[in-house]
């Protein structure tokens, strides 16, 4: 894989993890928010 290929691809990585743990904090925050109210 070229350099410029790599750096993309753990661009894309990146994105996608953040994408996922935004994902699961939200989940918690509304379970948790469920349980306060």
């Amino acid at each position: 894989m070229s350099k410029e290929a790599s750096k993309v691809a753990s661009k894309v990585a990146s994105k996608v993890a953040a994408k996922e743990a935004a994902k699961e904090a939200s989940k918690e925050a509304s379970k948790v928010a469920a349980k306060e109210a």
